[in-house]
């Protein structure tokens, strides 16, 4: 039986294989890609030993290194096939198997098979954003990403313990499942046709306006204030920004509808005097808020009334948490902090 088969042309074979970028490995690309890798396997040995802080700082690390090996390739004009194989490698161990490990070792091996099959979820979600991302480099848009990459996916994760290790009271907000369903999301985020900003157009040697400069020095400045909640709310809303489409607008629709016909107290501010003396604490924060006013005045204000919408609900909330049933019979704000 004659089955007939695409053939390549001997040419197309042959130019291949004297094109000396296929058949080179460039030494500096190549070693920084190595450095990554080796930060990956590091943290997975530190999770097991339980030095979780130590593991998340390896993670960003990696993606550290990940992003200086292309810009060092392509500055050095040392790209090869070569090399994106073997950074596609490094990305699956630094930012699939690795932070997968490290999270199930952290909190969801109480989980059971319910962690260990979470955890591989998201292996598969980064090995299959992977391939695609190696088929597609040809055809997508450079200025954005085909959902979430898994660097950002990775750093994320070990944002989230590198906050939790240095303040171990806020464990209580992140109890397994929360933690699973993290993990699944930004599993989901990764194979997701999404567009997320690349940065890649972003040029630091343009001139840009004083609000901008002066919102990368207050940036800097929480950085060095708190670096893991900053990294964190950074990185997940980054995550969380690309999917800020047509369903989570419903969904925030809906929450908004629910919260108006709830019987749960929210503070009128009513009874706040502004002619009354206050605090320096409080004159700074007011200061501090007509500064983000001007400066971000759409998001200062969308923060401002979804932090009010919400402040209700999560007091209420964590009243259940501590007394463990349900009451709707506050009269006051003051209540909810208020001990049985």
């Amino acid at each position: 039986m004659n089955v007939n088969k695409e053939r390549i042309p001997r040419t197309q074979k042959t130019d291949e294989l004297n094109n000396p970028k296929r058949r080179t490995i460039f030494l500096i690309p190549n070693l920084i890609t190595s450095l990554a890798l080796l930060c990956g396997f590091l943290a997975i040995l530190k999770a097991s030993q339980g030095a979780f802080y130590t593991s998340g700082l390896l993670i960003f690390a990696a993606a550290i290194f990940d992003i200086l090996d292309g810009r060092v390739a392509r500055i050095l004009n040392a790209s090869s096939k070569f090399g994106e194989e073997y950074d596609s490698l490094s990305d699956m161990v630094s930012f699939g198997i690795s932070p997968a490990i490290t999270v199930y070792l952290w909190v969801l091996n109480d989980l059971g098979r319910i962690g260990v099959a979470v955890c591989g979820f998201y292996c598969i979600c980064a090995a299959l954003r992977l391939a695609r991302f190696n088929i597609n480099t040809a055809i997508i848009n450079k200025k954005y990403f085909q959902g979430v990459p898994s660097p950002v996916a990775a750093t994320a994760l070990a944002s989230m313990i590198l906050m939790v290790e240095s303040a171990p009271t806020i464990i209580i907000f992140f109890n397994n499942w929360l933690v699973a369903l993290i993990i699944v999301m930004l599993g989901g985020l990764m194979v997701c046709s999404i567009p997320f900003y690349s940065f890649k157009e972003f040029d630091l040697r343009k001139n840009v306006s004083f609000k901008i400069m002066l919102t990368f020095i207050l940036l800097i400045v929480f950085i060095y204030l708190l670096p893991e909640p900053t990294f964190f709310l950074l990185l997940f809303g980054y995550c969380t920004f690309g999917f800020f489409n047509n369903w989570l607008v419903a969904l925030i629709i809906v929450m908004l509808g629910g919260l108006m016909v709830c019987s749960i107290p929210f503070y009128s501010f009513k009874e706040f005097d502004l002619r009354k003396n206050v605090s320096f604490k409080i004159m700074l924060a007011f200061i501090l808020l007509i500064v983000f006013i001007y400066l971000l005045p759409e998001p200062t204000f969308f923060l401002l009334l979804f932090g009010y919408c919400t402040f209700g609900f999560l007091l209420w909330f964590w009243r259940i948490f501590r007394s463990g049933r349900i009451n709707f019979s506050y009269k006051s704000i003051k209540d909810l902090f208020s001990s049985d």
